[in-house]
């Protein structure tokens, strides 16, 4: 994948982003930001080089953002943290490529960085959509893991012994993880807990209210952090029920594929999706 490689912090920060260019190797009119989630960065997700493909052709770049919470590091860091990363990236484009639109899309814990951004950043209404791909809940799939009762016991004890920020003894998806960030995770209504399969609709307002753009939620079929798949389903109707309050167009989709449409025969319909949903804003 051609394309710039960028900083956008300060060099204590020391972030970076990388910008796919069109065929004349300039920036594009618009620009569509992708969030990873936990464990994941540049490149990580299988659909990003079609994916940057296509959007080239609507005349839009792909940005891939590294937060500091990026790969390994997502268990020393929190939402407040990447929304403050993001309103830095958000800055830093708008001054230099002045694009005349900006779509936010997040995979996974991604979502939730949206969702945050959207409720909490001073740059939050420069963002003209959101995509959401994988929204699902730590919370559901961390009670179904045997270590969950003892992580959340050291978690709680650290917690309040204003400890927060001490790392437990076991790891969480193979990274070092503080007692507050895996209590935003793991417990009901945490900052993290925003698509739990219990969360009612007057618990859905505030997580959601924010968004007054154009949304899309794109679920997949297959996922494997997902064991109740009719119960997403349910939810994901609550979901857009929410949303229709307040966004301007909501549009929700279910595509075949894992937690991270891996497999390449997944990524044509999703690619199509993404460009159809980002071109209508042109």
């Amino acid at each position: 994948m051609d394309g710039r490689l960028f900083q956008f912090t300060p060099r204590d920060k020391n972030l970076l982003a990388f910008m796919s260019l069109n065929a004349q190797s300039k920036p594009c009119s618009n620009a569509l930001v992708f969030i990873a989630g936990q464990t994941d960065g540049f490149l990580s997700l299988n659909y990003s080089v079609p994916l940057a493909g296509k959007l080239a052709t609507l005349d839009y770049s792909l940005i891939q953002v590294n937060l500091g919470s990026s790969f390994l590091q997502f268990g020393f860091k929190c939402l407040q943290t990447d929304s403050e990363d993001l309103t830095d990236l958000v800055s830093h484009i708008e001054e230099k490529y002045e694009f005349k639109k900006i779509v936010f899309m997040g995979s996974s814990t991604g979502c939730q960085d949206i969702l945050y951004f959207l409720r909490h950043s001073v740059l939050s209404n420069t963002i003209d959509a959101v995509i959401l791909q994988g929204a699902v809940s730590d919370r559901d799939y961390i009670t179904t893991l045997p270590e969950t009762q003892g992580m959340l016991q050291q978690a709680r004890e650290l917690k309040q012994s204003n400890q927060g920020e001490i790392c437990l003894s076991e790891r969480y998806f193979d990274a070092p993880i503080t007692a507050n960030r895996y209590l935003s995770l793991a417990e009901r209504l945490g900052d993290d807990d925003m698509f739990s399969l219990d969360l009612t609709e007057a618990e859905l307002i505030p997580i959601l209210s924010a968004v007054k753009i154009p949304i899309a939620l794109c679920f997949s079929g297959q996922d494997e952090y997902v064991l109740d798949r009719d119960g997403q389903r349910v939810f994901a109707e609550r979901m857009v029920g929410v949303l229709q309050r307040n966004a301007p167009r909501v549009e929700c989709r279910y595509f075949d594929g894992d937690h991270m449409l891996t497999r390449p025969e997944y990524h044509q319909t999703f690619v199509d999706f993404v460009s159809d949903f980002a071109s209508k804003l042109l």
